[in-house]
């Protein structure tokens, strides 16, 4: 019986392929479950207008992230944090990538979610300047500097 997979399913294929499997595993699994709908002319064209759809919103979306990425060039943050040692410019505790998203969003920078913020280490625990990129969209990545400084 030929299938169209809804979802992408390991070892059968991704969404939208259209699949040879047993009469009886997409009755009584693919089909109840809503991973695949049986490839009639009917069903194919609704999966192909719903993928030309998803395209539409993907491209859109990616197209809003270009333009926040032009947006965000140039740009700087800066965080004050009191130094533990001054020879080795050590702060007290460290600056997460949840600080800069808070700052991001203190700047007007509201559609970034905070688990996009990409620090260069798993966090900062000294002064100085850092290039912390920002996953705009899956398909494009921004980056901003952040100053740490004395407080």
């Amino acid at each position: 019986m030929k299938v169209i997979l809804l979802q992408d399913l390991k070892g059968l294929g991704r969404s939208g392929d259209i699949i040879e499997v047993k009469s009886g595993y997409a009755r009584n699994y693919l089909v109840p479950k809503k991973i695949g709908l049986e490839a009639t002319k009917a069903n194919i064209l609704w999966v192909k207008k719903k993928q030309e759809n998803e395209r539409k919103v993907f491209l859109k979306e990616k197209e809003k992230a270009e333009e926040l990425k032009r947006s965000l060039e140039g740009k700087s943050l800066t965080i004050e944090a009191e130094v533990k040692n001054k020879e080795t410019e050590e702060i007290f505790g460290s600056i997460t990538s949840r600080q800069v998203w808070k700052l991001l969003q203190e700047e007007g920078i509201a559609n970034i979610d905070e688990k996009d913020v990409i620090l260069p280490e798993e966090s900062i625990k000294k002064l100085g300047i850092f290039n912390i990129r920002l996953n705009l969209h899956p398909e494009v990545a921004g980056e901003i500097k952040l100053w740490v400084v004395k407080k």
